[in-house]
């Protein structure tokens, strides 16, 4: 309880309430923008991701040619810089393409080990240990584990546009939690103007 106080006088006296609630809302426009339009919003996630690339594509390919010294790893850095540099302009000329693919691979990805993951399940709930009775729990764990994967292997772009849907949820409660905080600080100020008025 002390703790979270100090906390809560540390914000007050170094935090703008208003920058906080500034936050706040840009994360609740963000939210709902990305749970309304889920597959802009990873359209725009993947374009980021691209310029990430193109950028430090373009930082090793420099530091290669500015290090004079080891020729072998001045070539594994600056062929790994054109890679990278390649994938960031392949990602930023056909976004909706990239957006697709990463979804499909992530989500074929995970598809995969919940099927693996839910077969080893049911394989330990149907074959205890000795003298232990069958675990249906990890049966029945392992069957929506198989089934889930099973989705995925069969929509796997679908992942993505649920992937943006649930940061678009984390990014609403997280406003809404920024704005609350905000107020709270406002509070607490005027709290400590009142007391130092007092106290003078």
């Amino acid at each position: 309880m002390e703790a979270a106080n100090r906390t809560l006088i540390a914000q007050i006296l170094t935090t703008p309430w208003w920058l906080q609630l500034l936050r706040g809302l840009l994360a609740l426009g963000f939210g709902f923008y990305a749970v309304t339009q889920p597959v802009v919003t990873l359209v725009v996630l993947v374009q980021f991701l691209g310029a990430f690339l193109c950028i430090e594509g373009i930082v090793l390919v420099a530091l290669a040619i500015g290090n004079k010294t080891a020729h072998t790893k001045r070539g594994y850095v600056a062929l790994r810089g054109v890679f990278y540099l390649l994938a960031g302009v392949a990602v930023l000329a056909l976004p909706l393409l990239s957006a697709l693919l990463t979804a499909a691979i992530v989500g074929s990805f995970v598809g995969i080990m919940a099927i693996f993951g839910g077969i080893m399940e049911i394989s330990a709930g149907l074959r205890p240990e000795k003298g232990q009775h069958n675990e249906w729990s990890l049966v029945l764990a392992g069957g929506l584990s198989l089934v889930f994967g099973l989705i995925l292997l069969s929509t796997p772009a679908a992942f993505g546009v649920g992937l943006s849907m649930v940061f678009g949820v984390w990014s609403l409660v997280s406003g809404v939690v920024m704005i609350g905080n905000s107020f709270r600080i406002r509070s607490g100020k005027k709290q400590l103007v009142a007391f130092g008025t007092q106290t003078a």
